[in-house]
């Protein structure tokens, strides 16, 4: 009996969460900021309070092209970490971001120089080995 009440309280609350889980609509922001979290090595548990100083963090993994879904996006430090992969083409269209600072890592590719990308400093990308400025032969493909 009591292993009978004890399964149909599980299920009651299962249903409940789900329920709760199907309401909550989360923003587009939170969706954004968990695609990133989710693709990152997070050693520290730096990334529980989203912190926009996230250098020296040892994270690890590529830059999720969620992050352009941030419209109100202005700064972010990502110096100094593990950080792979191309910069996201779709991080361009951030158009209020003002700094971005990814030197440091062993991000590859071709840096982009369009839309938010066309005011950031080249020293935002140094220290990156395999990362290419558009025009030089420097750098690999990812």
């Amino acid at each position: 009996m009591a292993r009978a009440v004890a399964g149909a309280l599980a299920i009651v609350l299962v249903a409940a969460v789900a329920s709760t889980l199907a309401v909550a609509d989360p923003s587009p922001d939170a969706v954004a900021l968990q695609a990133f979290r989710i693709g990152l090595q997070d050693p520290g548990g730096e990334l529980q309070s989203w912190d926009p100083e996230l250098a020296y963090k040892e994270l690890s993994g590529p830059l999720s092209p969620e992050l352009a879904k941030l419209d109100q996006l202005q700064h972010m430090m990502l110096y100094q970490n593990r950080l792979t992969g191309p910069i996201p083409m779709e991080l361009t269209g951030l158009s209020k971001l003002q700094v971005l600072d990814l030197s440091n890592n062993d991000l590859c590719g071709t840096i982009p120089t369009s839309g938010a990308f066309q005011n950031l400093p080249r020293s935002s990308f140094a220290g990156n080995p395999r990362l290419r400025i558009p025009g030089q032969q420097q750098g690999s493909d990812c």
